[in-house]
């Protein structure tokens, strides 16, 4: 399903004003699919990096979200925040423009809407290889990277982007937004 046409074209704004940050978003609510513990597991070793991991749980599951908040302190310190609260649309739109960097390692498909708000805004995206979003991406050419690489990267990796490849992925993605329409328009004879 497409995203609202004006959501779409307010993202464009975060494009022209992307900032280096050393915001991470990880995942994007409190469900055992995002595998929060296991992307905590493989970024262990940026701890002592200038990062701060941004961690939406504010929907799902209660104590998971409990457990992760505690487990991200535990790994990361201060620099982990847990969103425990919903946000309006503005707030949460703003917190994610803030982040450099979104990872996704969710085991099924689930926070389309996000990595799709991510990639608009000209962010890196993380997503876990083999699933439905990684192909559908994939089939668009949107350059994905892949989680499997996060044990491995240094923080300067993660954190660099090339602007060629996020004007590539936001030309992409609004191609792909466009196909949806005129396919659902063509469903439902609009």
């Amino acid at each position: 399903m497409p995203e609202d046409p004006d959501r779409v074209d307010n993202y464009g704004k975060y494009f022209s004003k992307r900032v280096k940050s050393n915001k991470i978003l990880l995942g994007n609510s409190a469900t055992r699919e995002n595998c929060h513990f296991e992307v905590m597991e493989l970024l262990e070793h940026l701890k002592d990096e200038n990062l701060e991991i941004i961690c939406p749980l504010a929907y799902g599951d209660r104590s998971y979200a409990m457990s992760v908040e505690e487990e991200g302190m535990r790994i990361f310190g201060s620099k982990f925040k847990a969103i425990l609260d919903y946000q309006d649309f503005d707030s949460y739109k703003n917190m994610i423009a803030g982040c450099s960097v979104g990872i996704f390692a969710n085991n099924r498909q689930q926070a389309m809407g996000n990595i799709a708000m991510m990639i608009m805004m000209g962010r890196k995206v993380y997503l876990r290889e083999g699933t439905s979003m990684w192909y559908s991406y994939l089939d668009y050419g949107i350059k994905m990277y892949p989680i499997s690489e996060l044990n491995k990267i240094t923080y300067s990796e993660l954190m660099d982007y090339n602007e060629s490849i996020a004007m590539e992925n936001d030309k992409k993605i609004r191609k792909r937004y466009n196909d949806y329409v005129r396919n659902w328009s063509a469903i439902f004879n609009i």
